[in-house]
């Protein structure tokens, strides 16, 4: 007879291995058909918040709870090898930090950011420089790839590129570096413009090549390959218009000030083609989008055509290409990149991606532009108010970001496209007039490129598309005047009602007052919260701007006035002064940009006036306008200043000294004597109290009154260039009947005494 308490202890374990069973199996079920249906869901399974990797999870799960220890050791370590410039070691560091912490989207940013602000600025060398922008954000594109769905970390990819690139002081050698690095190497391979000598060791500068020709004719080979490498020179121009313009004659800054020289000529620039050549030299080896390659031997380079290759099989794997790109709206499976209910961002026609060619003219913006659009699309659909967003229907794909406002975080996108317009102006691509080179080619020849598209006219049609559709669909502004007024004459019913003080959140919920003012409240709610976004965006300026640079008369006027200033630069005043008053610059920036005729209401009844554009209401656009004078009337001041001295002199005098004669023991020449030393250092345009002698062309009112600039924008602009009114000033009288010069006098050109 078996033992009773063996037979106990044999029920037991049976019992205990049927719970377990039981318990295993009802887990088991529970969780494939509940929890990971869940899961799935709201996105928390591993391989849906973005790439998977492996050793990175095994890592994590070897660690088990030290975790948390490992971690604060090497960000302590991250600190460390930063304070002592040891950055290869610091590199290592961040990896093990995103591996230890893949979902956890704050030492992506951190550390991104602390690569491409904090740890590039320590490098002396651009092309070093951009090494570590480069190393920052594609540490930030490899933290978008394994966390799907994150706004913040796409726009911050955006924003670097957008910011260090072509916002930094050395912005024309970065914009340069950048764009080599979307172009083929073997395109831009140093070698396929040199020229040596038979033996290949000595080469023959393009500064030589006239002499070289002269004294060796019968070098038939040489001259051969002289000739080649002129007309792959020339081709290698008309492909990169936008580079070859920008080593040649820089980037115009508009915040720096006119007379600031310094700035301008310490800009990077390359005088020269072996001056390119050895630019090309030193940036072979960059972050790019194409695997590196060696320089081609001596005489020896050959195109992608003639080897019979396929440059876009020479691309680096997506992970290691910069700069890095969005994927595309929908992949090659066509599958869309926006997971419902995420909305998909097409507002850009032909958006870049990681799949496209990048042409001459892609630069940091259209970049950025690319990754703002791309983190548009986990936020939820705008709301019903102004600047309103609805709440998130799935939570495990939809996000707001959290640093900005999302209102602010919506127009990133088209902000970018109005970069894109400024840059243009900035390198003088206007139009489709082209660009000159001039000194680069032997023998007097000045090919013209880039006359291929109206640059910046396109550009900013698009943005002043994309700010509309902006509007549109957060409620920022309305379709009429009228319409607008309607709405707020009631929101003023309302507050007027309630005695809320304006903009002041209603103090009553709308189910507790009459059905007769809801409507009022709706509309109170509306309004207080168009004014607030408006405000908080400084939507109106980048509206109208847009509106206003989309237009053909701005953007000839635009083209005028760098024209002039570059003639200023190159010390050509009276040239740049005759430039400045053509009809399609000051005169039509003032009358067809700053103002329009339109019917306006009177206190007599409806009439045709001339009065200010929504553009010319805009303080910003003000200032821009105030600045534009201020160059103007400077050189005017230069030309036209020494026989205006003359002119005022003789005429003050004879006031004066009719003055002096009325009064009793004056001396009849004292007017003259005190006017005698009044020639010397005279500026008409700050030597008079209440405004300038020498009136500019946006100085008076419209014809309802209105000034075309305000004086705290008159302040801002003679601040910043040094022009503010001195403590002390002499003022003059003028004769009877003179005042300032009117627009149209300068225009014409001063009467000479």
């Amino acid at each position: 007879m078996a033992n009773p308490f063996l037979v106990q202890s044999r029920r037991r374990k049976v019992a205990y291995i049927g719970l377990i069973l039981a318990l295993f199996t009802s887990s088991y079920f529970w969780r494939t058909v509940f929890i990971r249906a869940k899961a799935e869901e709201l996105t928390f399974r591993e391989q849906d918040m973005g790439e998977m990797d492996l050793s990175g999870s095994a890592i994590r799960l070897s660690l088990s709870g030290l975790r948390g220890f490992v971690t604060s050791y090497f960000w302590f370590q991250a600190t460390d090898k930063q304070k002592k410039n040891q950055w290869n070691e610091l590199s290592l560091t961040i990896k093990s930090l995103t591996t230890l912490q893949p979902h956890f989207i704050t030492p992506w940013l951190f550390q991104g950011w602390n690569l491409a602000y904090n740890v590039s600025v320590e490098s002396d060398r651009v092309r070093d420089k951009l090494y570590y922008i480069s190393e920052g954000t594609l540490l930030l594109a490899k933290g978008d790839r394994q966390n799907r769905n994150q706004p913040d970390l796409r726009f911050h990819i955006g924003f670097f590129n957008q910011h260090k690139i072509s916002n930094s002081d050395e912005t024309n050698s970065l914009r340069s570096l950048y764009q080599l690095s979307c172009i083929h190497p073997n395109e831009r391979d140093p070698n396929r413009f040199r020229v040596y000598d038979k033996e290949g060791k000595r080469e023959i500068r393009w500064s030589d090549f006239a002499r070289y020709s002269e004294a060796n004719p019968k070098e038939t080979e040489t001259l051969a390959r002289i000739n080649r490498a002129q007309t792959e020179f020339e081709k290698f121009c008309t492909d990169h218009p936008m580079l070859v313009r920008r080593l040649q004659n820089a980037l115009r800054r508009d915040d720096i000030p006119f007379k600031d020289r310094r700035t301008y000529e310490q800009t990077f620039i390359c005088e020269t083609v072996d001056s390119v050549i050895r630019f090309l030299d030193d940036s072979h080896r960059l972050p790019c989008v194409y695997v590196d390659q060696e320089i081609s031997p001596p005489n020896g380079w050959r195109s992608l055509g003639e080897m019979g290759r396929d440059p876009s099989k020479d691309k680096r794997p997506l992970a290691e290409r910069f700069p890095p790109m969005p994927p595309p709206l929908v992949d090659s499976q066509g599958k869309s990149r926006a997971p419902i209910p995420q909305i998909p961002f097409d507002l850009v026609r032909n958006e870049f991606s990681h799949d496209s060619e990048l042409p001459d003219d892609f630069e940091a913006n259209t970049c950025a532009r690319a990754w703002f659009g791309f983190s548009q699309e986990p936020i939820p659909a705008p709301g019903d108010l102004p600047g309103s967003t609805k709440e998130a229907t799935n939570p495990g794909v939809q996000r707001r970001p959290r640093n900005i406002a999302t209102l602010i975080f919506r127009g990133y996108p088209a902000r970018a496209q109005s970069y894109i317009g400024e840059k243009l102006y900035q390198e003088g691509w206007y139009d489709d007039e082209g660009f000159t080179i001039r000194g680069w080619f032997p023998n007097g020849k000045e090919p013209v490129v880039g006359n291929r598209r109206k640059w910046a006219l396109v550009a900013w049609e698009e943005a002043g598309r994309m700010w509309r559709i902006n509007a549109r669909e957060n409620h920022l502004h309305f379709d009429s005047p009228i319409e607008e007024a309607n709405m707020k004459n009631l929101a003023e019913q309302f507050r007027s009602k309630y005695g809320l003080i304006e903009g002041q959140q209603p103090t009553v919920k709308i189910e507790d007052i009459p059905a007769a003012d809801k409507p009022l409240m709706n509309a109170y709610n509306y309004y207080r919260e168009y004014v607030v976004y408006r405000q908080m965006s400084n939507f109106p300026f980048h509206y109208h701007r847009a509106n206003m640079e989309e237009k053909v008369v701005t953007n000839t006027a635009r083209k005028r006035f760098f024209q002039a200033e570059g003639f200023r630069n190159q010390f050509r005043k009276e040239q740049a002064l005759r430039t400045y008053r053509m009809p399609d610059a000051l005169s039509a920036w003032r009358n067809m940009v700053l103002t329009e005729v339109r019917e306006v209401d009177t206190p007599t009844g409806k009439k045709m006036a001339r009065v200010l554009t929504q553009a010319g209401s805009d303080s910003g656009i003000q200032e821009d306008s105030y600045e534009i004078q201020v160059k103007y009337l400077d050189l005017a001041n230069d030309i036209d200043g020494p026989d205006m001295r003359v002119q005022l002199t003789l005429e003050s005098a004879g006031l004066i000294t009719a003055a002096l004669q009325a009064t009793p023991g004056s001396s009849p020449g004292a007017g003259v004597m005190a006017m005698a030393g009044f020639t010397v250092g005279f500026d008409p345009r700050k030597s008079f109290q209440g405004g300038n002698l020498m009136s500019g062309p946006f100085d008076g009112t419209d014809d309802l009154g209105k000034p075309l600039y305000t004086d705290i924008v008159k302040m801002t602009i003679d601040g910043r260039y040094g022009l503010a009114k001195p403590p002390h000033e002499m003022e003059m009288v003028l004769p009877q009947g003179q005042g300032p010069l009117a627009p149209d006098v300068i225009e014409k050109g001063l009467s000479k005494p």
